[in-house]
């Protein structure tokens, strides 16, 4: 099972440490990421960030950080942080280059479970989940669903349990929630392996495709107790502001960060 998209993650660097930050450009492409990275060297440290790159900064959601002694010295990352510290929304994680590569990783890995999501949906709803996932792309998610992927032969529950996994390690499950979805053994297959680790409550996130007073009594016990996302087939400009701010990125977080990127350096 395959990806839809990738994850873009713009990486933030100081060129004297180019072999370092290979490595970690690297890791992120083998784990499904799309490292945005700029090799300026016509631009000398006293140069102001180049339109380009805030353009491109703009466009970006998820953020990591090469910290190092070049890059405290460096006024072009400085100018990076400083302007990505401007612009709500944006999920920013740092790593230290001078730390070991196991420390490293985890940064590498936490900022690519932002950038992760996995939706689980019955096939009959794929016009109504369609719009949201073109969306999430948008926004530079990495996006992985079922759907079309089962071949004749295949083992169903391998594959859900494989990517699954994937997901609890690497990002957040999106339950589109209808009739039709909790009637479909892919989809309990989907969520019961979900409610048996720790992405339950944490990184699920509900969707509602139909009024709550409609599957009230068809929902599962372990969703009686949750708050909802309501789809809005009317409005999906709604809907999926509604769900980058549950999120936590974009213009819907209204500027909302565990921390400031100034607080990293």
């Amino acid at each position: 099972m395959q990806a839809k998209s990738k994850a873009w993650i713009f990486v933030s660097h100081s060129t004297l440490d180019l072999e370092k930050v290979r490595l970690v450009r690297n890791e992120v492409e083998g784990s499904g990421g799309e490292p945005v990275l700029f090799f300026l060297k016509c631009l000398s440290d006293h140069d102001e960030i180049d339109d380009l790159v805030k353009r491109e900064i703009e466009a970006r959601n998820f953020f990591l950080l090469c910290d190092s002694k070049h890059a405290k010295a460096s006024k072009w990352v400085q100018d990076e942080v400083e302007y990505v510290d401007s612009l709500p929304g944006k999920q920013v994680v740092s790593i230290n280059l001078d730390s070991d590569w196991k420390k490293q990783l985890e940064g590498i890995n936490k900022i690519l479970r932002c950038a992760t999501v996995f939706l689980s949906y019955a096939h009959s709803d794929t016009p109504l989940v369609t719009p949201v996932k073109l969306g999430l792309i948008a926004n530079d998610y990495a996006v992985w669903d079922s759907s079309d992927e089962m071949q004749i032969g295949d083992s169903f529950i391998e594959q859900i349990e494989l990517v699954l996994d994937r997901v609890t390690k690497f990002g957040y499950f999106i339950h589109f929630i209808s009739r039709a979805s909790l009637s479909s053994e892919w989809v309990k297959a989907e969520l019961n392996r979900v409610v048996s680790t720790n992405l339950f409550g944490d990184r699920y996130v509900p969707v509602l495709l139909e009024s709550f007073d409609a599957l009230s009594g068809l929902l599962p016990e372990a969703l009686n107790q949750i708050s909802f996302i309501e789809y809005s087939e009317k409005n999906i400009h709604e809907t999926l502001s509604k769900l980058l701010r549950a999120l936590h990125v974009g213009s819907y977080a209204n500027g909302n960060r565990s921390s400031r990127l100034q607080d990293l350096l």
